[in-house]
């Protein structure tokens, strides 16, 4: 609501109301929240208060720190979210120089969790990341046999995909030893087979901003509604589409998305990766709804 408040649209109220009450009946974001061992709520929940702080600090309306605060614990729920400062970052471009100084300081301080959270890592199993297997996480994203995914082929995984060494020594290494097995394998891969892995990178953007081959099997309780929920997620992305192409000073809320996936596909895709971003589709949709409806009673009226 203080979102499309600031942006002078007269319809910010229904708009809020509407939206809200869609995302608490959104079955896929909330059967996936009950089903699945996953801190999604969390996220989902995060992801939101820290654009509703960011909204209030752009409007003066309260302190930096707080931004600094749910800002750093987001990272160390999600990492892949940084990109969602670039909210505030665009949407304080009109007047950067007086919010560069304060933008960096946000950037750095939020940093504080993470880094912290890193070197626990660092100490008990000698990486320093915020995973201590994004080395499989690369690895298994960059099977060009899947489609990004965990999954390769019915209820077969990446596991199929194990070399020899793997099979018989991964379970006797270190957190470290196998974090770096891995990585290795992964730029191997990349370096025998370079116009192959761009062509998966692509595959796999597609299955995060779409649909991947493989989505029943990591989400077996949707099957029954995957079609259903395709028609929805297509709807709301168009709609989304279109109502910032007509209004580009919504820009800002959409940029992060879009990293979101260039990122993600850095290494593997889940749909859960992308749904945790539906909710503001939902939004931008409902104000297409809804300022389409009042357009329409202007046009009947004259």
């Amino acid at each position: 609501m203080l979102f499309f408040k600031r942006k002078m649209n007269k319809h910010y109220k229904k708009i809020a109301i509407y939206s809200s009450f869609v995302c608490m009946l959104y079955p896929f974001t909330n059967i996936y929240a009950f089903e699945s061992i996953h801190p999604f709520s969390m996220n989902l929940f995060l992801l939101v208060f820290f654009l509703f702080v960011s909204e209030l600090w752009i409007q003066q309306k309260i302190k930096l720190y707080w931004v600094v605060l749910v800002f750093s614990v987001l990272l160390v729920q999600r990492s892949s979210l940084f990109f969602i400062s670039l909210f505030f970052l665009w949407e304080t471009k009109a007047l950067w120089r007086i919010y560069l100084r304060k933008n960096i300081l946000i950037l750095l301080l939020s940093l504080i969790l993470p880094l912290l959270w890193m070197s626990r890592n660092y100490y008990w199993d000698q990486v320093f990341s915020m995973t201590s297997t994004s080395g499989k996480i690369l690895w298994k994203g960059g099977l060009v046999q899947s489609d990004g995914s965990n999954y390769i082929e019915g209820d077969s995984n990446y596991t199929l995909f194990f070399t020899e060494e793997m099979k018989k020594n991964v379970r006797f290494l270190s957190v470290k030893q196998q974090n770096n097995l891995f990585k290795n394998e992964a730029i191997k891969n990349l370096y025998e087979h370079p116009k192959k892995s761009l062509i998966h990178y692509f595959v796999k953007l597609k299955g995060f901003f779409f649909f991947r081959k493989n989505i029943g099997q990591e989400y077996p309780n949707y099957l029954t509604y995957l079609f259903l929920y395709k028609v929805f997620y297509i709807i709301i992305l168009f709609s989304s589409v279109f109502f910032v192409a007509r209004n580009p000073k919504y820009l800002g809320i959409v940029i992060p998305f879009l990293f979101l996936g260039l990122f993600h596909s850095v290494f593997y895709v889940e749909t859960r990766h992308r749904i945790i971003y539906e909710p503001i589709f939902i939004m931008l949709s409902i104000a297409v709804f809804v300022e389409g409806k009042y357009f329409t009673k202007k046009i009947i009226t004259l």
